[in-house]
């Protein structure tokens, strides 16, 4: 099964366990988490959501930010394995943008 990762605008709205949160409310309360300097460039921290512990495969909530502008960001979901790393997660982040925006 590839990976799948979808970018999300800002005002979506995506379910956590019983609750429903905007994206950008996630990012507000969670934007102060150690966000990771990318090859790729910019900088990024990754969410773990909806999944039952020990799941092979789990969705996570991707944040991408430029490092020059912290306000300029963009979030994606992702269905990947658990194993993946947060530097794989990005490259296909980043390979995403070029199919939905090249």
């Amino acid at each position: 099964m590839p990976y799948k990762v979808l970018a999300v605008p800002r005002n979506e709205e995506l379910w956590a366990g019983t609750d429903l949160w905007r994206v950008d409310a996630v990012q507000t309360a969670y934007g102060g988490l150690a966000w990771h300097r990318q090859q790729q460039g910019g900088t990024a921290v990754r969410l773990a959501v909806l999944d039952p512990s020990g799941a092979d495969w789990r969705h996570y909530l991707l944040f991408r930010r430029a490092c020059a502008d912290p306000d300029d960001w963009q979030a994606y979901v992702a269905f990947v394995p658990q194993a993946c790393d947060l530097e794989t997660l990005v490259g296909v982040a980043a390979r995403c943008w070029c199919i939905e925006y090249g």
